[in-house]
């Protein structure tokens, strides 16, 4: 009987102490005030963009090199055809809507691609064109080689 009333009365405080706090009956103390204002911007902004505004720079392919164990484990062996420098880590992040997953990059190719753009500074458009993978199966792993190819793009001063 005695636990009863303990094990009721720690609920009963709970919820006095949840309830208490809540603003409009929610538990914690998040405030939201939501204000309407008109908009200053155009509803539709178009640039009309072809070929003869941009400026070919080059075509360039990287490549990581990288062993996976049981599934899970993994580890970059080589980028670019050199050894793996775990110490400097240099990431380029693209992001865009493509649509297509099988364009998507993963962290692997995102370290490989730094070297594009440090051959191409000036670049404003990495387009990638193609990925290849090759896989080597091993006892309870795999060797992947990941091979890239983008083309670079510039902007056209006028």
């Amino acid at each position: 009987m005695f636990k009863l009333k303990t094990i009721l009365g720690a609920v009963i405080i709970f919820a006095v102490l949840f309830s208490s706090c809540s603003p409009a009956g929610r538990i914690g103390t998040h405030t939201k005030h939501s204000m309407r204002s008109a908009s200053f911007l155009p509803n539709v902004v178009r640039l009309d963009l072809t070929m003869n505004d941009f400026e070919y720079l080059g075509t360039q392919e990287v490549s990581v090199t990288y062993n996976r164990y049981l599934g899970l484990f993994s580890f970059i062996s080589s980028v670019n055809q050199q050894e793996y420098a775990r110490r400097n880590v240099n990431i380029v992040n693209l992001n865009g809507n493509t649509g297509y997953r099988a364009l998507s990059l993963n962290y692997n190719l995102m370290q490989a691609l730094y070297v594009s753009l440090v051959n191409f500074p000036n670049a404003d458009f990495v387009v990638p064109v193609s990925i290849v993978e090759e896989k080597q199966q091993m006892f309870l792993g795999r060797v992947i080689t990941k091979k890239l190819k983008v083309k670079m793009y510039k902007i056209k001063e006028k």
